[in-house]
């Protein structure tokens, strides 16, 4: 079960308050499975839409 202290959210401010230390942190890290044989590289298009809103409410 993963503690909710490790979330990447809120781990910074467990870290701060004490709640975690950074031994703890570091130990879940290197717990974790290394799944890079899993990924999959993806291309990506960002477009900006609003810019192209704009234009065709122009025309």
């Amino acid at each position: 079960m993963i503690r909710k202290e490790f979330d990447t959210r809120v781990v910074n401010f467990h870290l701060r308050t004490g709640n975690v230390t950074p031994e703890e942190f570091q130990a879940h890290l290197d717990a974790l499975p290394d799944d890079a044989k899993e990924a999959v590289e993806v291309q990506v298009k960002f477009e900006n839409t609003w810019e192209r809103r704009q234009d065709e409410d122009e025309d």
